[in-house]
């Protein structure tokens, strides 16, 4: 009887469907995870913000950045290889520390001379590379034919006390480097320093040839080396100042007898007076007499 089942019950196929309440706990589900990702989520009855994307990589805030140009003390290194010398603790000496000024005695034409970049990072000026510019001169600044010809190297300086927190990512580049000649002769170049890390302190190393022209002259002037600008690598300008290492006049540089110059040396090494503007003083190299005979 009834529907011919023998069951005597109306049996009906089982859909294949999500129930109501089953629809609306997904539904209510998908649109928090939404509501999170868009903005602020209401959690308890207190509203809450997304947490903040961490600081992109490479973002170093060049107001965190100081840069100190100066000479290592002309007693420190090998003149002839360019070798030793350290920043350290920044002690101002000509014999075991670093110097802002140069003197022509203390060198010969065709010496490498040593200067150094202290690269200072505040602890919360983040990550990236600086880039610097350079002039060395190639002449006076009256006009004399000696100077900077030639930029040997660029490095991090290893080894370096006044080096800190560095990690071993710092790496050196010579970005460009060109002797102009139009105008006044100069040696310019531009170093690129990556790897600078807040925190950090490192020391970069350049050392540069010191050229004489064969017929000097009477040579006066200063010959200036300056750190001219600096920048953050794909931002801004670093406020660094024009800082400028003068090799002073009213002192003596040494011809290496035997070389390539015009003034009596023969088998002898020549002292070529560098005057300037006021007082100088004479001094006597090898404790003879002050004035000589020419032969």
């Amino acid at each position: 009887m009834g529907n011919g089942s023998g069951l005597g019950k109306v049996t009906r196929p089982r859909r294949a469907t999500t129930s109501f309440l089953g629809l609306l706990v997904i539904f209510s589900f998908v649109l928090g995870q939404a509501a999170y990702a868009a903005g602020p989520s209401l959690t308890m009855g207190k509203a809450t913000e997304p947490a903040a994307a961490p600081a992109a990589v490479g973002s170093l805030d060049e107001g965190g950045v100081t840069l100190d140009f100066i000479a290592a003390g002309p007693y420190t290194y090998d003149h002839v290889t360019g070798v030793g010398g350290a920043f350290n603790d920044r002690t101002i000496s000509k014999n075991n520390g670093v110097v802002e000024s140069l003197e022509g005695g203390d060198f010969a034409c065709g010496d490498r001379v040593v200067f150094f970049t202290a690269i200072t990072v505040e602890p919360d000026a983040g990550s990236g590379s600086v880039e610097l510019d350079y002039t060395y001169d190639g002449e006076t600044t009256s006009g004399s034919p000696v100077g900077f010809d030639d930029l040997i190297s660029a490095s991090v300086n290893t080894g370096d006390s006044g080096n800190k927190n560095l990690d071993g990512n710092e790496s050196v580049t010579v970005n460009s480097e060109q002797f102009i000649t139009a105008g006044k002769d100069r040696l310019e170049t531009s170093i690129q320093v990556d790897g600078v890390d807040a925190g950090d302190q490192i020391i970069l190393r350049m050392v540069v040839e010191l050229y004489c022209d064969p017929n000097p002259g009477n040579v006066t002037g200063n010959i200036q080396s300056t750190l001219d600008a600096a920048r953050v690598v794909g931002g801004k300008t670093i406020n660094s100042g024009q800082q400028t290492i003068p090799l002073k006049p009213g002192d003596f540089m040494r011809h290496p007898k035997g070389g390539p110059h015009y003034d009596g040396a023969l088998d002898e090494d020549t002292w070529v007076a560098i005057s300037g503007y006021g007082p100088t003083k004479a001094t006597v190299i090898d404790g003879g007499e002050l004035f000589g005979r020419s032969r």
